[in-house]
């Protein structure tokens, strides 16, 4: 019995190769049919989807393919994405956990009353997709480093670094009270475009925001057509934590988000601030704030201000409401807001 002890084992881990190997193969299968069958759908859709016959490789640890040169336009030509080499992935001890690499330049031509085209360019760009059985999404998580950006209307701009991790509920509620979307956003060194005037300076140091977005548009609507939907079913965006560093000026705060009828934010929230004495000067100064309100706002902020426990510069809580076209801090009109125009989406 000792002497067969040797043989069995390596009969055993020749039989678990094998079926390891099998495994392997039927996941290779199954990932070639589900690109097959995902862009006969889109086609089928009215979409025009090209790319190169995908290459497959990876093993022993991960399933992958290479689409060469990937790119998508919409029905009606709305709007059309080309992108650069694209690698998909998975790992066979996960296989419902798909990994998309994508660095390289991406470009998106959009139709709408305004036409106009956006490029990226990214250092590393990763797309994560938890999945179900169904190929329905429920998780994402984006990553992005070395972003340049070059938009036909605003020019150039750049991003450090970027992060948005996403939960999706399946099916998406109807109802405006449960969440469609949760939500963490982060991003750092951000720089302004040249042409935007930016009194606090070019650059961003950083942004955060967490939160959800509640109720969703009915499903294949153009993008302001489900906006309008949106808004119309009483949609908000409910942002739980949010924080800005720029120049001076730091913030924190929540607030609740919705549209009116012309598709402009509304939104009421608390905000805890600090450096707005030297923000509201530069402000005056660019010729964005009248200065009798960054006074008041100031002599209110003197009167409010505290330090943190932890130390710190001084911070004041006060309410920031967006309403009418117009940003009030607590009783202060402060500045109006520039409208969005909403014209340059399809729909």
């Amino acid at each position: 019995m000792g002497r067969r002890t040797p043989l069995l084992v390596v009969v055993g881990l020749v039989a678990l190769a094998a079926i390891y190997v099998g495994y392997w193969f039927f996941l290779l299968h199954v990932m070639r049919q589900d690109i097959d069958n995902w862009t006969a759908y889109q086609r089928a859709a009215g979409y025009t989807v090209s790319m190169g016959e995908p290459q497959f490789d990876g093993f022993p640890f991960a399933v992958s393919a290479k689409m060469a040169a990937p790119s998508i336009a919409a029905p009606g030509g709305a709007w059309h994405w080309q992108g650069p080499d694209l690698d998909l992935s998975i790992r066979p001890w996960a296989p419902f956990d798909v990994l998309f690499s994508a660095p390289g330049r991406h470009r998106v031509d959009v139709a709408g009353n305004k036409p106009h085209w956006d490029e990226l360019d990214a250092d590393g760009l990763e797309l994560r997709l938890v999945i179900d059985s169904a190929n329905v999404v429920h998780r994402a998580s984006l990553r992005l480093t070395g972003i340049s950006l070059l938009d036909s209307r605003l020019g150039k701009s750049a991003i450090a670094t970027a992060s948005l991790d996403a939960q999706l509920p399946w099916p998406p509620p109807g109802d405006p009270t449960r969440s469609a979307l949760d939500f963490v956003l982060d991003a750092a060194g951000i720089d302004i475009p040249d042409s935007q005037i930016s009194p606090l300076g070019q650059r961003v140091d950083s942004v955060h925001a967490a939160g959800q977005v509640m109720g969703a548009p009915p499903p294949d609507l153009l993008p302001r057509q489900a906006l309008f939907a949106w808004q119309n079913a009483g949609g908000t965006v409910e942002l739980h934590e949010g924080t800005l560093a720029w120049g001076p000026l730091w913030l924190s705060g929540n607030s609740t988000i919705t549209l009116d009828r012309n598709l402009q934010p509304i939104a009421a929230g608390t905000l805890k601030a600090s450096g707005m004495n030297e923000t509201l000067d530069a402000f005056v100064a660019a010729g964005m704030l009248q200065e009798g309100p960054a006074r008041l706002a100031q002599f209110m902020f003197a009167a409010l201000a505290k330090a943190p426990p932890e130390g710190g510069r001084p911070q004041v809580q006060v309410p920031l409401t967006l309403q009418d076209g117009f940003l009030y801090m607590g009783p202060i009109k402060l500045a109006p807001v520039r409208p969005i125009d909403w014209n340059w989406l399809p729909g």
